[in-house]
């Protein structure tokens, strides 16, 4: 930009301030933090040390963000009020969040009309869980929300109730929403998963208001002694069975005294594996006022990659019964 760098002494500050907050050590190098090219507007961030840059000149402008995800949405958002009355343009974005559809799914129900949305999926982070963008541009902000609704209301006819949200929803957060407006609580038994479905749901604030507990049941003598499974179930059908995920939703639902109970038992891999029973076999239960689902998937993919989808899967699993509970 033909400029120099110029010592921001009180940013400087401010950045040897929270080191020495978060018990890091202040070198000479660390003074780089403080050099900053002349003309240039810090914005602030407020989850890292490495500033955004602001910077207008001959009606173009640069905006310089951190490369962490987490640093780079927060720095943007607080540089948007820089954009404001630039352009008398306004952009309008939607987010369709989707889970049970793979890509080439979503293309078939939509492609008579994929011209007209022009949504932009991304990349999923498991199978069958897809997001598509709807974007608008244009200067009339209400002829805008008529416009993204009207593709809403297509996508909502298309896409049916493989839609579980929009924009910054979760799946474990939709799932606390409705769990919160129907006061009923949840307890979770898991065993291939090992607590991840717990994390997911407690990885929502207030979760809670109708998360009671968890039992992670990795031996057979605690899916018995704890869970109330029975012997015979374990010995005639095994661990990893419809019977058990069953009988693993309904013990912990008693156990804790939840509305609700679900399970996970299954073979995450890469061993343990056989012809009857491959690896990535998982069977989650979703036991609700006494009434009691199974839903049985084979997943592909690596140990993590296995629990993630058994854990996602069962989410929405439980999302859809969730939406039948009166």
């Amino acid at each position: 930009m033909g400029v120099e760098l110029v010592f921001d002494e009180d940013f400087y500050k401010e950045v040897e301030k929270r080191m020495l907050e978060r018990g890091v050590k202040v070198t000479e190098e660390h003074k780089k933090y403080g050099l900053i090219p002349a003309g240039f507007e810090l914005i602030k961030n407020d989850y890292g040390l490495a500033p955004g840059y602001f910077y207008k000149k001959d009606g173009k402008i640069l905006l310089v963000l951190p490369g962490p995800p987490h640093e780079l949405r927060n720095v943007l958002e607080n540089a948007s009020k820089k954009f404001e009355g630039l352009t008398k343009k306004k952009v309008l974005v939607k987010t369709v969040k989707t889970f049970g559809l793979k890509e080439s799914d979503i293309v078939e129900r939509i492609k008579d009309v994929i011209e007209e949305l022009k949504p932009i999926g991304s990349y999923p982070i498991i199978p069958g869980m897809v997001d598509l963008r709807l974007t608008l541009v244009g200067e009339d902000e209400e002829k805008l929300k008529e416009e993204m609704e009207k593709k809403l209301d297509i996508l909502r006819e298309r896409l049916g109730d493989a839609i579980y949200g929009f924009d910054d929803d979760t799946l474990p957060g939709v799932i606390g929403k409705i769990l919160r407006s129907k006061g009923m609580t949840i307890a979770t038994a898991e065993s291939c998963t090992g607590g991840l479905v717990a994390n997911y749901i407690t990885d929502v604030s207030g979760s809670s208001d109708y998360f009671k507990g968890g039992v992670v049941s990795y031996w057979n003598e605690v899916k018995s002694g704890v869970l109330g499974v029975s012997d015979v179930i374990l010995e005639h059908f095994g661990a990893v069975s419809e019977p058990t995920a069953v009988m693993m939703a309904e013990g912990v639902r008693k156990l804790l005294g939840t509305d609700v109970g679900i399970s996970t038992t299954g073979i995450a891999g890469p061993t343990g594996g056989t012809p009857e029973k491959p690896v990535g076999l998982v069977f989650m239960g979703v036991s609700i006022h006494g009434k009691t689902f199974v839903l049985k998937k084979i997943f592909k993919g690596d140990r993590l990659m296995v629990k993630k989808q058994a854990a996602l899967n069962l989410l929405d699993f439980l999302r859809r019964k969730l939406g039948e509970v009166q």
